[in-house]
Protein backbone atom coordinates (compact mmCIF):
# COMPACT_ATOMS: atom_id res chain seq x y z
CA UNK A 1 0.00 0.00 0.00
CA UNK A 2 1.17 3.57 -1.15
CA UNK A 3 1.60 5.89 1.15
CA UNK A 4 -1.40 8.13 -0.47
CA UNK A 5 -3.42 4.93 0.07
CA UNK A 6 -2.93 3.97 -3.39
CA UNK A 7 -2.86 0.40 -5.10
CA UNK A 8 -0.39 0.41 -8.13
CA UNK A 9 0.18 -3.00 -10.50
CA UNK A 10 2.11 -2.30 -13.11
CA UNK A 11 1.98 -4.97 -16.10
CA UNK A 12 4.55 -7.63 -16.41
CA UNK A 13 6.66 -6.48 -19.53
CA UNK A 14 5.67 -8.76 -22.47
CA UNK A 15 8.02 -10.52 -24.72
CA UNK A 16 7.29 -8.44 -27.60
CA UNK A 17 6.34 -4.68 -27.95
CA UNK A 18 2.42 -4.35 -27.31
CA UNK A 19 0.00 -2.31 -29.41
CA UNK A 20 -0.86 -0.10 -27.12
CA UNK A 21 -0.52 0.40 -22.51
CA UNK A 22 -3.29 1.35 -21.02
CA UNK A 23 -4.71 2.10 -17.64
CA UNK A 24 -7.24 0.28 -15.52
CA UNK A 25 -8.29 2.73 -13.29
CA UNK A 26 -10.58 1.30 -10.52
CA UNK A 27 -12.82 3.37 -8.11
CA UNK A 28 -14.18 1.44 -4.72
CA UNK A 29 -17.50 1.65 -3.43
CA UNK A 30 -18.61 3.17 0.07
CA UNK A 31 -16.37 2.49 2.85
CA UNK A 32 -13.90 3.94 -0.10
CA UNK A 33 -10.96 1.73 1.21
CA UNK A 34 -9.09 0.69 -1.59
CA UNK A 35 -7.51 -1.94 0.52
CA UNK A 36 -10.82 -3.97 0.77
CA UNK A 37 -9.79 -4.50 -3.27
CA UNK A 38 -6.49 -5.68 -2.54
CA UNK A 39 -7.08 -9.35 -3.44
CA UNK A 40 -9.08 -8.65 -6.19
CA UNK A 41 -6.96 -6.50 -7.81
CA UNK A 42 -3.87 -8.46 -7.64
CA UNK A 43 -6.12 -11.88 -9.19
CA UNK A 44 -7.32 -9.25 -11.90
CA UNK A 45 -2.93 -8.66 -12.86
CA UNK A 46 -2.05 -12.18 -12.48
CA UNK A 47 -5.08 -12.73 -15.02
CA UNK A 48 -4.14 -10.00 -16.98
CA UNK A 49 -0.39 -11.09 -17.17
CA UNK A 50 -1.01 -14.76 -18.22
CA UNK A 51 -3.37 -13.04 -21.18
CA UNK A 52 -1.73 -10.06 -21.64
CA UNK A 53 -0.50 -9.60 -25.82
CA UNK A 54 -1.99 -6.37 -27.72
CA UNK A 55 -2.58 -4.52 -24.89
CA UNK A 56 -0.26 -3.84 -22.22
CA UNK A 57 -2.69 -3.35 -18.73
CA UNK A 58 -1.33 -0.97 -15.40
CA UNK A 59 -3.87 -1.21 -12.56
CA UNK A 60 -4.16 1.51 -10.33
CA UNK A 61 -6.69 2.20 -7.54
CA UNK A 62 -6.66 4.73 -4.92
CA UNK A 63 -8.82 5.60 -1.77
CA UNK A 64 -11.78 7.51 -1.84
CA UNK A 65 -11.10 10.56 0.47
CA UNK A 66 -12.00 11.04 3.73
CA UNK A 67 -11.37 7.16 5.06
CA UNK A 68 -8.06 7.38 6.11
CA UNK A 69 -7.57 9.84 9.12
CA UNK A 70 -4.12 11.31 7.43
CA UNK A 71 -6.05 12.57 4.86
CA UNK A 72 -7.31 15.35 5.97
CA UNK A 73 -8.16 16.96 9.23
CA UNK A 74 -10.02 16.12 11.62
CA UNK A 75 -13.70 16.27 10.56
CA UNK A 76 -16.02 19.27 12.56
CA UNK A 77 -19.68 20.41 11.53
CA UNK A 78 -18.21 23.44 10.19
CA UNK A 79 -15.42 21.06 8.07
CA UNK A 80 -17.32 18.52 7.30
CA UNK A 81 -16.58 14.92 5.53
CA UNK A 82 -16.67 14.63 1.68
CA UNK A 83 -19.52 15.07 0.04
CA UNK A 84 -19.92 12.79 -3.50
CA UNK A 85 -19.97 15.89 -5.52
CA UNK A 86 -16.42 15.77 -4.46
CA UNK A 87 -15.53 12.59 -4.53
CA UNK A 88 -16.14 12.89 -7.97
CA UNK A 89 -14.05 15.71 -8.83
CA UNK A 90 -11.02 14.59 -7.05
CA UNK A 91 -11.25 11.05 -9.04
CA UNK A 92 -11.52 12.85 -12.37
CA UNK A 93 -8.59 14.65 -11.41
CA UNK A 94 -6.70 11.78 -10.24
CA UNK A 95 -7.58 9.48 -13.05
CA UNK A 96 -6.43 12.97 -15.02
CA UNK A 97 -2.85 12.81 -13.39
CA UNK A 98 -1.92 9.36 -14.32
CA UNK A 99 1.12 8.51 -16.16
CA UNK A 100 3.02 5.62 -17.26
CA UNK A 101 5.30 4.53 -15.26
CA UNK A 102 7.03 1.39 -15.55
CA UNK A 103 7.41 1.53 -19.35
CA UNK A 104 9.34 -1.24 -21.22
CA UNK A 105 9.37 1.25 -24.48
CA UNK A 106 12.17 3.65 -24.57
CA UNK A 107 11.26 7.20 -23.80
CA UNK A 108 7.26 6.45 -22.82
CA UNK A 109 7.63 6.80 -18.82
CA UNK A 110 6.01 10.21 -17.91
CA UNK A 111 3.91 10.38 -20.65
CA UNK A 112 -0.43 9.67 -21.02
CA UNK A 113 -1.65 6.22 -21.54
CA UNK A 114 -3.26 5.28 -24.61
CA UNK A 115 -6.19 5.06 -23.59
CA UNK A 116 -8.40 4.78 -19.96
CA UNK A 117 -10.82 1.89 -18.75
CA UNK A 118 -12.12 3.06 -16.11
CA UNK A 119 -13.88 0.24 -13.25
CA UNK A 120 -15.95 1.24 -10.43
CA UNK A 121 -17.94 -0.96 -7.80
CA UNK A 122 -21.23 0.33 -6.38
CA UNK A 123 -21.28 4.60 -6.03
CA UNK A 124 -18.04 4.00 -7.70
CA UNK A 125 -20.21 3.14 -11.05
CA UNK A 126 -21.90 6.07 -10.09
CA UNK A 127 -18.66 7.91 -10.12
CA UNK A 128 -17.13 6.46 -13.37
CA UNK A 129 -20.13 7.55 -15.12
CA UNK A 130 -20.08 11.19 -14.14
CA UNK A 131 -16.21 11.38 -14.94
CA UNK A 132 -17.32 9.58 -18.47
CA UNK A 133 -20.09 12.32 -18.82
CA UNK A 134 -18.14 15.55 -17.79
CA UNK A 135 -15.07 14.67 -19.77
CA UNK A 136 -17.72 13.96 -23.07
CA UNK A 137 -18.68 17.26 -22.77
CA UNK A 138 -15.65 19.23 -21.77
CA UNK A 139 -12.62 17.04 -23.06
CA UNK A 140 -10.65 20.47 -22.26
CA UNK A 141 -10.60 19.71 -18.78
CA UNK A 142 -7.89 16.85 -19.51
CA UNK A 143 -6.89 17.25 -23.30
CA UNK A 144 -4.42 14.03 -23.33
CA UNK A 145 -7.10 11.75 -21.10
CA UNK A 146 -8.81 9.08 -23.33
CA UNK A 147 -11.40 7.35 -21.97
CA UNK A 148 -12.68 4.15 -23.90
CA UNK A 149 -14.21 2.17 -21.63
CA UNK A 150 -16.29 1.94 -18.42
CA UNK A 151 -16.78 -1.46 -16.58
CA UNK A 152 -19.57 -1.42 -13.54
CA UNK A 153 -19.72 -3.66 -10.83
CA UNK A 154 -23.03 -3.88 -8.88
CA UNK A 155 -23.83 -0.36 -9.93
CA UNK A 156 -25.69 1.97 -7.60
CA UNK A 157 -26.20 4.39 -10.79
CA UNK A 158 -30.04 5.03 -10.54
CA UNK A 159 -33.13 5.53 -7.07
CA UNK A 160 -30.24 4.04 -4.68
CA UNK A 161 -32.97 5.00 -1.99
CA UNK A 162 -35.25 2.61 -3.28
CA UNK A 163 -33.32 -0.23 -2.57
CA UNK A 164 -33.47 -2.30 0.73
CA UNK A 165 -30.34 -0.89 2.39
CA UNK A 166 -31.02 2.66 1.12
CA UNK A 167 -34.58 2.55 2.29
CA UNK A 168 -33.21 2.01 6.09
CA UNK A 169 -30.40 4.78 5.77
CA UNK A 170 -32.97 7.16 4.74
CA UNK A 171 -35.33 6.37 7.54
CA UNK A 172 -32.54 7.31 9.66
CA UNK A 173 -31.82 10.60 7.79
CA UNK A 174 -35.79 11.25 8.57
CA UNK A 175 -34.92 12.27 12.21
CA UNK A 176 -32.96 15.61 11.84
CA UNK A 177 -31.00 14.56 15.73
CA UNK A 178 -30.49 11.30 14.67
CA UNK A 179 -29.33 11.59 10.98
CA UNK A 180 -26.66 14.36 12.04
CA UNK A 181 -25.18 11.93 15.40
CA UNK A 182 -26.01 8.59 13.78
CA UNK A 183 -22.00 8.62 13.72
CA UNK A 184 -21.66 9.20 17.41
CA UNK A 185 -24.08 6.70 18.15
CA UNK A 186 -22.80 4.04 16.01
CA UNK A 187 -18.93 4.52 17.72
CA UNK A 188 -20.34 4.52 21.00
CA UNK A 189 -22.28 1.37 20.48
CA UNK A 190 -19.32 -0.90 19.44
CA UNK A 191 -17.00 0.87 22.09
CA UNK A 192 -17.48 -1.69 24.52
CA UNK A 193 -16.73 -4.89 22.27
CA UNK A 194 -13.06 -5.81 21.43
CA UNK A 195 -11.45 -5.85 18.24
CA UNK A 196 -10.89 -9.91 18.39
CA UNK A 197 -14.62 -10.28 18.61
CA UNK A 198 -15.77 -7.74 15.78
CA UNK A 199 -13.24 -9.78 13.85
CA UNK A 200 -15.14 -12.83 14.79
CA UNK A 201 -18.43 -11.56 14.11
CA UNK A 202 -17.29 -10.05 10.31
CA UNK A 203 -15.58 -13.35 9.38
CA UNK A 204 -18.03 -15.86 10.84
CA UNK A 205 -21.22 -14.44 10.72
CA UNK A 206 -20.72 -12.08 8.09
CA UNK A 207 -18.32 -14.62 5.91
CA UNK A 208 -15.54 -11.90 5.38
CA UNK A 209 -12.10 -12.85 4.63
CA UNK A 210 -9.75 -12.34 7.28
CA UNK A 211 -8.18 -9.71 5.34
CA UNK A 212 -11.96 -8.43 5.32
CA UNK A 213 -12.65 -8.56 8.43
CA UNK A 214 -9.14 -6.60 9.33
CA UNK A 215 -9.45 -3.96 7.08
CA UNK A 216 -13.47 -3.15 8.55
CA UNK A 217 -12.22 -3.27 12.35
CA UNK A 218 -9.50 -0.45 11.29
CA UNK A 219 -12.44 1.08 9.65
CA UNK A 220 -14.98 0.90 12.70
CA UNK A 221 -12.10 2.11 15.00
CA UNK A 222 -10.84 5.00 12.66
CA UNK A 223 -11.77 8.63 13.89
CA UNK A 224 -13.38 9.67 11.03
CA UNK A 225 -14.32 6.60 8.83
CA UNK A 226 -17.84 5.88 10.04
CA UNK A 227 -19.20 9.44 9.14
CA UNK A 228 -17.55 10.06 6.65
CA UNK A 229 -19.34 6.90 5.21
CA UNK A 230 -22.58 7.68 6.72
CA UNK A 231 -22.69 11.47 5.01
CA UNK A 232 -21.35 10.17 1.97
CA UNK A 233 -23.88 8.06 1.85
CA UNK A 234 -26.80 10.44 2.96
CA UNK A 235 -25.52 12.54 0.23
CA UNK A 236 -25.84 9.08 -2.27
CA UNK A 237 -29.91 9.01 -1.14
CA UNK A 238 -30.47 12.42 -2.46
CA UNK A 239 -28.13 12.75 -5.40
CA UNK A 240 -28.73 9.04 -7.23
CA UNK A 241 -32.40 9.36 -8.39
CA UNK A 242 -33.33 9.53 -12.18
CA UNK A 243 -31.23 8.56 -14.67
CA UNK A 244 -29.64 11.98 -15.22
CA UNK A 245 -27.07 11.12 -18.39
CA UNK A 246 -27.90 11.93 -22.32
CA UNK A 247 -28.31 9.59 -24.53
CA UNK A 248 -25.15 10.35 -26.01
CA UNK A 249 -23.36 9.07 -22.70
CA UNK A 250 -23.78 5.47 -23.64
CA UNK A 251 -22.80 6.29 -27.55
CA UNK A 252 -18.99 5.82 -28.54
CA UNK A 253 -17.89 9.55 -29.76
CA UNK A 254 -17.55 9.61 -32.98
CA UNK A 255 -17.31 7.20 -36.50
CA UNK A 256 -13.95 6.66 -36.39
CA UNK A 257 -14.06 5.11 -33.20
CA UNK A 258 -17.45 3.07 -33.86
CA UNK A 259 -14.97 1.40 -36.97
CA UNK A 260 -12.43 0.71 -34.90
CA UNK A 261 -14.16 -0.73 -31.73
CA UNK A 262 -16.74 -3.07 -32.24
CA UNK A 263 -17.41 -3.26 -28.16
CA UNK A 264 -20.05 -2.23 -25.98
CA UNK A 265 -18.02 0.99 -24.33
CA UNK A 266 -19.52 0.43 -20.86
CA UNK A 267 -20.17 -2.77 -19.40
CA UNK A 268 -22.64 -3.42 -16.62
CA UNK A 269 -22.32 -6.58 -13.98
CA UNK A 270 -25.40 -6.85 -11.78
CA UNK A 271 -25.84 -8.96 -8.88
CA UNK A 272 -28.85 -11.17 -9.13
CA UNK A 273 -30.33 -10.13 -5.48
CA UNK A 274 -28.38 -6.73 -4.39
CA UNK A 275 -29.59 -5.09 -1.26
CA UNK A 276 -28.15 -1.72 -2.29
CA UNK A 277 -29.72 -2.13 -5.96
CA UNK A 278 -33.74 -2.49 -6.09
CA UNK A 279 -34.78 -5.11 -8.58
CA UNK A 280 -37.50 -3.38 -10.32
CA UNK A 281 -35.25 -0.15 -10.90
CA UNK A 282 -32.29 -2.55 -11.79
CA UNK A 283 -34.36 -3.80 -14.63
CA UNK A 284 -36.02 -0.68 -15.75
CA UNK A 285 -33.03 0.29 -16.32
CA UNK A 286 -31.53 -2.03 -17.96
CA UNK A 287 -34.78 -1.99 -20.61
CA UNK A 288 -33.76 1.74 -21.27
CA UNK A 289 -30.21 0.69 -22.49
CA UNK A 290 -31.46 -1.68 -24.49
CA UNK A 291 -34.25 0.53 -26.05
CA UNK A 292 -31.58 2.65 -26.86
CA UNK A 293 -28.93 0.29 -28.44
CA UNK A 294 -31.64 -1.19 -30.49
CA UNK A 295 -33.48 1.82 -31.85
CA UNK A 296 -33.37 2.76 -36.04
CA UNK A 297 -30.30 5.22 -36.51
CA UNK A 298 -26.46 4.71 -37.45
CA UNK A 299 -24.75 2.54 -36.01
CA UNK A 300 -22.70 4.93 -33.74
CA UNK A 301 -25.55 6.81 -32.33
CA UNK A 302 -26.79 3.66 -30.76
CA UNK A 303 -25.98 2.66 -27.05
CA UNK A 304 -23.05 0.44 -26.69
CA UNK A 305 -23.74 -1.75 -23.10
CA UNK A 306 -23.31 -4.79 -22.18
CA UNK A 307 -25.24 -6.36 -19.50
CA UNK A 308 -24.50 -9.22 -17.37
CA UNK A 309 -26.90 -10.67 -14.26
CA UNK A 310 -25.22 -13.03 -11.86
CA UNK A 311 -28.27 -15.58 -12.32
CA UNK A 312 -26.78 -17.62 -10.01
CA UNK A 313 -26.71 -15.44 -7.46
CA UNK A 314 -23.42 -16.63 -5.63
CA UNK A 315 -21.84 -13.43 -5.96
CA UNK A 316 -23.16 -10.50 -3.26
CA UNK A 317 -22.55 -7.01 -3.85
CA UNK A 318 -19.44 -6.59 -1.39
CA UNK A 319 -17.50 -9.43 -3.57
CA UNK A 320 -14.58 -7.86 -1.97
CA UNK A 321 -15.22 -8.72 1.33
CA UNK A 322 -15.08 -13.04 -0.32
CA UNK A 323 -12.28 -14.94 -1.91
CA UNK A 324 -14.62 -16.16 -4.12
CA UNK A 325 -16.30 -13.13 -4.67
CA UNK A 326 -13.27 -11.44 -5.70
CA UNK A 327 -12.17 -14.51 -7.97
CA UNK A 328 -15.57 -14.63 -9.77
CA UNK A 329 -15.60 -10.87 -10.30
CA UNK A 330 -11.79 -10.27 -11.60
CA UNK A 331 -12.50 -13.24 -14.28
CA UNK A 332 -15.80 -11.48 -15.21
CA UNK A 333 -13.31 -8.36 -15.98
CA UNK A 334 -10.59 -9.66 -16.97
CA UNK A 335 -12.76 -11.14 -20.06
CA UNK A 336 -13.59 -7.93 -21.12
CA UNK A 337 -10.29 -6.58 -20.66
CA UNK A 338 -8.96 -9.11 -23.37
CA UNK A 339 -12.06 -8.78 -25.75
CA UNK A 340 -10.65 -4.67 -25.31
CA UNK A 341 -7.31 -5.99 -26.39
CA UNK A 342 -7.99 -8.20 -29.41
CA UNK A 343 -9.96 -4.95 -31.17
CA UNK A 344 -6.01 -3.36 -30.79
CA UNK A 345 -4.30 -5.82 -33.02
CA UNK A 346 -4.27 -3.51 -35.55
CA UNK A 347 -4.10 -0.47 -33.63
CA UNK A 348 -1.42 2.11 -34.48
CA UNK A 349 -1.15 4.49 -31.19
CA UNK A 350 0.90 7.40 -33.19
CA UNK A 351 -1.70 7.81 -35.91
CA UNK A 352 -4.14 7.31 -32.92
CA UNK A 353 -2.65 10.60 -30.96
CA UNK A 354 -2.75 12.29 -34.42
CA UNK A 355 -5.96 11.89 -34.48
CA UNK A 356 -6.47 12.93 -30.83
CA UNK A 357 -4.89 15.90 -31.68
CA UNK A 358 -6.78 16.87 -34.62
CA UNK A 359 -9.88 16.31 -32.58
CA UNK A 360 -8.74 18.70 -29.93
CA UNK A 361 -8.61 21.34 -32.15
CA UNK A 362 -11.56 21.22 -33.52
CA UNK A 363 -13.33 20.71 -30.56
CA UNK A 364 -11.25 24.19 -29.66
CA UNK A 365 -11.86 25.87 -32.89
CA UNK A 366 -15.44 25.34 -32.28
CA UNK A 367 -15.09 26.79 -28.66
CA UNK A 368 -13.44 30.03 -30.07
CA UNK A 369 -16.32 30.64 -33.08
CA UNK A 370 -18.97 30.29 -30.12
Amino acid sequence: MNPDHSIFLPAARPPHKPWAHALVYFVPGNPGLIEYYNSFLKFLRVLLDRSQREVAYDIYGRSLYGFHDDDHVPFTNSCPPYSLEEQILKAYANVAERRIEDSAKPGENGKPYDFVVIAGHSVGAYITLEIFHRHHHNPLLARHLKLYHGILLFPTVTHIAKSPSGKRLNALNEYSFLGRNVHHLAKALLLPFPNALLRFVCRKLMGFTPEAARITVEFLRSRDGIWQGLHMGKDEMATISDDRWDEELWEVFHDAEEHRHQLPKFMFFFAKEDHWVANDVRDEFIQKLETHANREGPEHKKGRTEIVVDQEGNVPHAFCTREMGNLVVADRVVTWLNQIQESFASYDPDKERETRILDEAKVLAGTIIR
